[in-house]
């Protein structure tokens, strides 16, 4: 049987005078049977403007999912500079994920990938 997951809330939090809206964070959409594994892709769509820091918070039901903190890769964007990572399940179906810029990159404006 395939279940159909959902991201059910998102909210997005800017830091360092750096704003994205919610229209340019993509979560993809997936499904799988149950105890199959399910990765989800996070993608920014054209940045309003340079991004050194981002944070949002994910919210999901916990009951049919699982977290796995280590269990990440990073994408493009984010591997072409120094910059550190956090995912944290901060309560049964809450994740917070944030990411700051080290040594002045950033993502730049227009740009767009996860």
């Amino acid at each position: 049987m395939i279940y159909k997951i959902s991201i059910i809330f998102i909210v997005i939090n800017t830091l360092l005078f750096s704003e994205l809206f919610a229209n340019n964070l993509i979560i993809s959409n997936e499904s799988a049977s149950r105890g199959e594994k399910v990765i989800f892709d996070v993608s920014i769509f054209d940045a309003p403007n340079d991004v050194k820091t981002f944070g949002f918070d994910i919210e999901y039901p916990h009951r049919s999912l699982s977290f796995h903190a280590d269990d990440y890769d990073i994408g493009e964007l984010l591997e072409q500079g120094y910059g550190y990572l956090t995912l944290d399940e901060i309560s049964p179906g809450h994740i917070k994920v944030g990411w700051f810029t080290m040594l002045n990159y950033k993502i730049p404006k227009h740009a767009s990938g996860s």
